[in-house]
């Protein structure tokens, strides 16, 4: 019996030797009439690359109208519905890099989020919380926050996220694609 494998084949008499590209294949019988055979492949895994990005959700289809700081950084946020209605916003990557889209419906006093990432992107499975959404009540935010410090939602949902109702909000996301490795 292999000591330190997952599977396991008890060893019987081996009544056979075939050869398979210069290597032995073994069978043998057990109880007479079912064959059992042990391989050993040794395969080089393929390794796998990510392109890992922060995104935010724009103030409608354009990345950048409405930053959380005018220079030195493209941390943005958007406005909510106002009456009961449904928003699309962009949400890009990198400053311009389109990642997907937020809908936001306003309900009442909540508003329900569901984000569809598209073009390969997907949440980051390394990050506990890798969705951060942050209300800000009647006035704009005036510095651009820490998305640790995000208050309203963490988590990893990307649909039904209900959330109570706030004049602007943030919305920001660890995301990652896979990409050829670099050689």
């Amino acid at each position: 019996m292999l000591d330190n494998a997952d599977a396991y084949i008890w060893a019987y008499p081996v009544f056979e030797n075939t050869t398979f590209n210069n290597e032995n294949l073994f069978t043998g019988y057990s109880s007479g009439h079912e064959k059992q055979s042990l391989m050993i492949f040794d395969i080089e895994p393929t390794p796998q690359c990510y392109q890992d990005e922060t995104a935010r959700a724009a103030n409608g289809l354009v990345h950048g109208s409405l930053r959380y700081v005018t220079r030195g950084n493209w941390a943005t946020y958007l406005i909510s519905p106002t009456v009961i209605n449904t928003l699309k916003t962009n949400i890009y990557a990198g400053q311009n890099i389109y990642v997907g889209q937020a809908i936001i419906t306003r309900l009442n006093s909540t508003v329900d989020i569901d984000i569809v990432l598209s073009g390969g992107w997907g949440l980051d499975p390394t990050e506990t919380n890798a969705v951060k959404i942050q209300g800000y009540t009647s006035t704009p935010p005036a510095a651009n926050p820490a998305p640790g410090q995000f208050t309203t939602y963490k988590g990893n949902g990307l649909a039904n996220i209900t959330v109570p109702y706030f004049a602007y909000y943030g919305i920001y996301l660890d995301v990652r694609k896979l990409i050829t490795c670099p050689e």
